[in-house]
Parts: C-alpha cells; structure tokens; sequence
C-alpha cells in the first residue's frame, strides 16, 4: 500500500496543493492527515489537512486514519514476504 502525509502544519500546509491530494485519490493512493504535533497545542492544526483533504475531494475512504483503530493498525503492518521481494528485486537490477 502506498500512503501519502498531508501535513497540516499552517506553515506548511501552504506548500500541499489540494491537486496533488486529488491526484492521489484518481491513483488509489491513500492519504494519512496529520498534524506533525510536538504538543498538544498543536493537535487543532488538524482542521487544516481536513480542509485541504476536502478541497482535493477526498472521502472517508481515501483516509487512512478514518478506519477504526484495528484496521487502521492492519494497514500499516507490513504483508507477509513483501519486503523480502523488495530486496530481492532491487538485488537483481
């Protein structure tokens, strides 16, 4: 699975243009929204990376941190001999 963070920084949130967030969901990439929070202060950032996710049209399912927690946490984990296939495959170059 690939994933792509759209950070919600104010500083940097700028930066992320809602067409590549829409160019994600038109691949099938999924997004993760997060803050980059080093306090708790800046939790409420998240209304900016839902903000940009809305206007690059995603939905729940483009989301990866929608899904519930255990579903969520099966996304991230690496599929059994996937990484060895990686490395095999990068070897054979």
């Amino acid at each position: 699975m690939i994933l792509r963070n759209s950070g919600a920084q104010t500083a940097r949130s700028v930066g992320y243009k809602d067409g590549s967030l829409r160019m994600c969901k038109d691949r099938g990439v999924k997004v993760v929204i997060s803050t980059d929070s080093h306090s708790t202060g800046n939790l409420s950032f998240i209304q900016y990376g839902v903000s940009m996710a809305r206007r690059g049209w995603l939905e729940k399912h483009d989301v990866v941190n929608t899904l519930p927690t255990a579903q969520f946490l099966e996304k991230l984990r690496a599929k059994p001999g996937r990484a060895g296939k990686k490395h095999a495959a990068k070897g054979q170059r």
